[in-house]
């Protein structure tokens, strides 16, 4: 169900319900690129790796109206209602007068309402002013449906809400509200996470400095759940920018994961088919794989995002869930690697079969904190061909009793150094 804004009594602004998909389609919401004969979307980039055997996901599907759509919120700004009373509200933005670029921001939310308000104000506060705010919340029930209600009303034609009535999880809510945006560009913030004051303002720069670039991305400080920074993602090291497919696949970034929160042209998300709502895991790298292998990227080095980690994100989901996640994306990804040259393409086998070893050895620790030594033994068995390495430490805890594990961690530790005490056990961060 959706919703489509009225004039209310005293300049206030009310709500009318709108039933059918026909009246969001003739109000412009979600747009889609023109479709071929079977259904896939027009190619119009470039495609710097070419397309071999790829099967391209469809577009973005339009969510029929039904007891399951998600309720949209627009308040319309009445005539008589002056921009200088809006909180934050800008005809023109700092940016030495610049008109708006038509840049949407879509924030998604769950349960996060102790963060929402950060997340929501690092936007609002921007230097260079967003076309519109599209807040999509995953049938929250910590209060952070009444917050969002409450910047749709104070700030109508500007702040906009996608709201679901159950929840549908991450990539569904994100799709949903991809397909709200008007702006030519969009980015995304989860809603922990913050925005820095100029971080559409230097983005947007640099793709104006870049036509070539369909995708702009920019460095990012890592925060604690108190706010508090705790270190730089590209620290001394610049990412690769440009045609960058081989290095994606392969996560040559740093700290092996990479980049989020980039700026993008709208129309090339909805060309390569928004998010895979079927992945359970890594929906951004895929996301970022169908864009580079179409379009070149350039890179912004000021840190613009404070990126939230949180004690227990690493656990999120199980290490099976992660390996089927990326064995899915290689195989789909596969056959591009024959247009590839040969160091290209190693590159990235090796790199995979690198991240699946660390996997296989962070389920066999799962494995082993839940008791079941055979699980344990059959994924460090699965993890050796693939890196080659023994991981004895992790080997003794599946095979000797728990009294000679703790013994020979002691002295793995004493081995590595006593100032480190971070044995290597088969324990591993993993980005998404």
């Amino acid at each position: 169900m959706a919703v489509a804004p009225i004039a209310g009594p005293c300049g206030m602004a009310q709500s009318k319900i709108v039933n059918s998909a026909a009246e969001i389609r003739r109000r412009g919401i979600g747009q889609r690129p023109h479709l071929d004969a079977s259904g896939s979307a027009t190619l119009l980039g470039p495609t710097p790796m070419g397309a071999v055997g790829l099967k391209r996901l469809p577009p973005l599907p339009f969510r029929s109206c039904n007891d399951h759509s998600p309720t949209v919120l627009e308040s319309r700004r009445d005539s008589t209602h002056r921009v200088a009373e809006l909180p934050h509200g800008r005809l023109i933005n700092n940016v030495s007068g610049m008109l708006d670029p038509r840049i949407s921001v879509v924030i998604t939310s769950y349960n996060q309402r102790e963060f929402l308000v950060e997340a929501i104000e690092s936007v609002v506060s921007q230097t260079l002013r967003p076309h519109e705010i599209i807040i999509a919340d995953d049938a929250s029930t910590d209060g952070s449906v009444d917050l969002i209600r409450g910047y749709v009303a104070h700030n109508p034609g500007w702040v906009k809400a996608l709201l679901q009535p159950r929840n549908v999880g991450v990539t569904r809510n994100r799709n949903d509200a991809l397909s709200m945006v008007q702006g030519d560009l969009v980015t995304l913030l989860d809603g922990d996470d913050r925005f820095l004051p100029k971080k559409l303002e230097l983005e947007y720069a640099t793709y104006k400095a870049h036509p070539e670039a369909k995708v702009v991305h920019s460095n990012m400080y890592y925060i604690d759940p108190n706010g508090r920074r705790t270190r730089l993602w590209a620290d001394g090291l610049r990412p690769p920018e440009g045609d960058v497919f081989p290095e994606v696949f392969a996560r040559r970034y740093p700290r092996g994961t990479t980049f989020r929160n980039e700026l993008v042209e709208t129309r090339c998300i909805r060309e390569v088919g928004g998010y895979d709502e079927t992945l359970p895991r890594y929906s951004d790298w895929d996301l970022i794989l169908r864009l580079t292998e179409r379009f070149r990227t350039a890179y912004c080095p000021e840190p613009l995002t404070e990126y939230r980690r949180h004690p227990d994100s690493l656990s999120h989901a199980p290490g099976p869930v992660h390996i089927a996640s990326v064995t899915r994306i290689y195989e789909r990804y596969r056959p591009l690697l024959a247009s590839l040259p040969e160091h290209d393409r190693l590159v990235v086998e090796k790199a995979i079969q690198r991240l699946l070893a660390r996997l296989s050895r962070r389920s066999a620790m799962e494995a082993m904190d839940a008791q079941n030594r055979r699980t344990a033994f059959e994924y460090w068995a699965k993890s050796l061909p693939l890196d080659h390495e023994w991981s004895p430490v992790l080997l003794g805890r599946i095979l000797l009793p728990t009294s000679a594990y703790a013994m020979l961690r002691s002295i793995s530790r004493e081995i590595v150094g006593r100032g480190s005490g971070n044995a290597q056990d088969g324990r591993v961060e993993v980005g998404g």
